[in-house]
């Protein structure tokens, strides 16, 4: 019922682990990272084996927002989202619009412990200035 799903609270499920490729740009999601999504009612997987480049921005926001730290497992969520590499626990690809994927980066931004500021910050500048077109990132 309602009050269920009011109760309901995203959680990720599994730590992340990453490889860097030796670039200091690439890593390689060495286990899936799973997240329980309340904004998208269920477990979206970011699967073995998909690359990320972590936080990608300007040199001049990397004060506030550094390319590492603890919005890690939110970065990488978002960078899979945008490059369409998310799967359901069942392995199926979800493909999402990308006001959907900016949301979720907020909504994991909070449980990364981003202070209400700072990720409604970091959700502005993605939503306006993130890769317009998913999918399209190398």
């Amino acid at each position: 019922g309602l009050a269920a799903e009011a109760a309901a609270v995203s959680s990720f499920n599994s730590k992340l682990w990453l490889e860097d490729t030796g670039d200091g740009e690439h890593w390689i999601v060495c286990a899936d990272l799973e997240y329980d999504s309340d904004l998208l009612h269920g477990i979206v997987v970011l699967p073995i084996r998909s690359e990320t480049d972590l936080a990608t921005m300007p040199k001049i926001i990397r004060p506030i927002w550094p390319k590492s730290g603890k919005h890690n497992r939110a970065d990488v969520l978002h960078d899979g989202g945008y490059r369409g590499l998310l799967r359901t626990v069942h392995g199926e690809p979800i493909h999402l619009i990308k006001p959907l994927c900016d949301l979720l980066f907020l909504e994991a931004l909070e449980l990364c412990g981003i202070g209400k500021v700072k990720r409604t910050l970091m959700y502005r500048f993605v939503r306006r200035y993130a890769q317009k077109a998913l999918g399209q990132r190398p």
